[in-house]
């Protein structure tokens, strides 16, 4: 990690002015999306809110000290996580919930357990993404310190002794320049210095802060909202009225406090529609945060300060584009003719390549343009799956051992090392997510869904049950599987269930049997059923206990993949055209638009993170690895 910090140092000289680029500021639509407001609080004393899926936390001050509260929208409950009195600026990020106290603290909600982060006395304005906690230090000036839980290490990220208010994604960190000119982003590669600013937050490829460019030095102070996408190396102005601020962005949405009218109120700009609306007319509205479809805020609209969270939906429907043969945005990554099962994270692609005779893992990693052969044994090393530093995969064996399953391995990037994970052979399908891996096992002469806790060391069977339990994915504390019967009833399948790990409850997710290929986001998850005679995609939204088709034409759609807002699959044709496949497909729950993703045919196996979609593709007789930034 250090060897790491210092090589970044060295690359604090590649500076990257965008001032010349900047974008026109975007034209927004007129447009008035259907808002649901509910009040989270009633104290009168609550600020600075977070939100991530069904959880949002804040400070309040309504016992006169200040501490920790969080409210879970599918339980409806409110929790209190500190009780000290001194807890400010919370974040959340999955079951972990950050705060500044007299140290920055963190609050395992499944464990129950609270961590000292930090050990400065100076450490303030923490964020949290996954396994990394970042904040701001006093200490000797002001810099940009992280903390890694999976390594337990502290790292000093910044020197410059004017460094302030860090955000966090993926490997990204991010901070504005005390002096209120500056904003930086450091990478793991590179720090590159944005432009003037303040206040910046990061999600995905996208940068967003408060910007006090102008051309007239002598004018009045103003502030817009500007973006910045890493993966096309492009800046947009958002906003042009000139006050607006405090910006916070998930998937395509950014939101931001502007006083425009002379009051501040809270507005959204959707950047896939390009389409700004108005959220709030209290005109008391700050500190926004943003989930999906879900807003909150701090008001005081009725003298008191309390926390408000709108939920929106967009109610026209865009046109569908079903027939795009647009390749300027799709990269061939492979040129094997032998590579399958693609999978992403950030900007990490790994798959199974069969192009020395036998199956092994390769991984590209988009910002270095490098790949990377995993594995090389002479065993099959197939279904590669991935999150942030950690590939996991199932070892099928080799011809010396008559192709007996070995079970399932991970390699860590950041360390070089390998390591089995299941204690047995006979594993199957991994999925991870953060230090949980899940995968399916026959050790017992039927399947049953197993997880391993990098964390603990320790392995727990999910089901056990006489059926067989195959396809387990895994985000945050849900598992969810497909059940395909047993031999008391012909292997028939029985639908997509859950369990929680928080609560140890098991749920059904499908509300009919013939269900398959899950895949969860969120409060989302998406499969196939053939319920109707062919097969089609639907989505179970966990926060509305409702089911939605998403397609429902007589060709055959499967294998789906969700990320945020975005469903993607592959189409197998149907009856009246041979089942020739017709390529992969994107819907947007945002938007409710559909579009071709594929600019050909013979396309399959789709994943999905952020706007990148990777599939493979056999359209010139073989197959390799294809990518699309949409």
């Amino acid at each position: 990690m250090n060897t790491f910090y210092r090589a970044n140092l060295l690359l604090i000289a590649f500076v990257l002015f965008l001032v010349a680029c900047t974008a026109s500021a975007v034209t927004a639509e007129s447009v008035s999306p259907t808002i649901t407001e509910t009040q989270i609080t009633t104290s009168g004393s609550a600020s600075d809110p977070h939100i991530y899926g069904d959880r949002i936390v804040w400070q309040d001050d309504r016992n006169g000290n200040s501490d920790i509260y969080m409210y879970d929208l599918s339980t409806k409950r409110e929790t209190q996580i500190t009780t000290n009195g001194s807890a400010h600026f919370p974040d959340i990020y999955g079951d972990r919930v950050v705060w500044q106290g007299d140290r920055i603290y963190m609050y395992d909600i499944s464990t129950e357990k609270e961590t000292q982060i930090s050990t400065s006395g100076s450490a303030h304005y923490p964020a949290i993404y996954e396994d990394k906690i970042v904040w701001g230090d006093y200490s000797g000036g002001s810099d940009i310190y992280m903390y890694d839980l999976s390594t337990e290490k502290e790292t000093k990220i910044s020197t410059s002794g004017f460094a302030e208010m860090p955000d966090i994604y993926g490997n990204k960190i991010v901070w504005g320049d005390a002096s209120g000119t500056e904003i930086y982003i450091y990478d793991l590669d590179t720090m590159l210095d944005i432009g003037a600013g303040g206040y910046a937050r990061i999600y995905g490829d996208k940068l967003v802060w408060d910007d006090g460019r102008q051309d007239n030095p002598d004018a009045d102070p103003i502030s817009n909202i500007h973006m910045y996408d890493l993966s096309t190396e492009k800046e947009t102005q958002i906003t042009t009225s000139g006050s607006a601020s405090s910006p916070e962005s998930h998937g395509d949405r950014i939101v931001y406090t502007d006083a425009r009218n002379g009051d501040d109120n809270i507005y959204v700009y959707d950047l896939a529609a390009r389409r700004e609306a108005q959220i709030t007319t209290s005109g008391s509205a700050v500190a926004p945060a943003i989930y999906g479809d879900r807003i909150v805020w701090e008001e005081s609209r009725n003298g008191n300060n309390d926390i408000y969270m709108a939920t929106i939906t967009w109610t026209e429907e865009p046109p569908v584009d079903d027939n795009n043969t647009d390749d300027s945005n799709e990269t061939q990554v492979t040129i094997s003719g032998s590579a399958y099962n693609p999978a992403i994270y950030g900007d990490r692609l790994v798959w199974e390549d069969y192009r020395s005779g036998n199956a092994d893992i390769y991984m590209y990693d988009r910002t270095t343009e490098k790949e990377t052969q995993i594995t090389s044994s002479p065993d099959a090393q197939t279904h590669p799956a991935i999150y942030g530093n950690r590939v996991v995969w199932q070892d099928d064996g080799g011809e010396d051992d008559g192709w007996v399953n070995h079970g399932i391995f991970m390699y860590d990037i950041s360390t070089n090392k390998k390591m089995r994970i299941s204690p047995t052979e006979l594993a199957y399908d991994p999925a991870i997510y953060g230090n949980r891996i899940v995968y399916s096992s026959t050790r017992n002469g039927n399947t049953d869904v197993y997880m391993y806790d990098l964390s603990t060391s320790k392995e727990a069977q999910i089901t056990s049950s006489p059926d067989a339990q195959t396809n387990p994915v895994i985000y945050e504390n849900r598992v969810v599987w497909q059940d395909d019967g047993g031999e008391d009833d012909g292997y028939i399948n029985h639908g997509i269930f859950m369990h929680d790990i928080s609560t140890s409850k098991k749920m059904r997710i499908s509300p009919t049997e013939l269900a398959y290929e899950p895949a969860i986001y969120g409060n989302r998850i998406v499969y196939s059923s053939t319920r109707d005679g062919n097969t089609d995609v639907y989505i179970y939204d966990l926060s509305t206990s409702r089911e939605t088709q998403i397609t429902s034409s007589p060709d055959k759609q499967a294998a789906p993949a969700i990320y945020e807002n975005r469903i993607v699959w592959q189409d197998d044709g149907g009856e009246d055209d041979g089942w020739v496949n017709h390529g992969i497909f994107m819907y947007d729950i945002s938007t409710n638009q559909k579009m071709k993703i594929s600019p050909a045919e013979l396309a399959y196996q789709p994943a999905i993170y952020d706007n990148r979609i990777v599939y493979a593709s056999t359209r010139n007789g073989e197959s390799d690895i294809y990518i699309r930034t949409i």
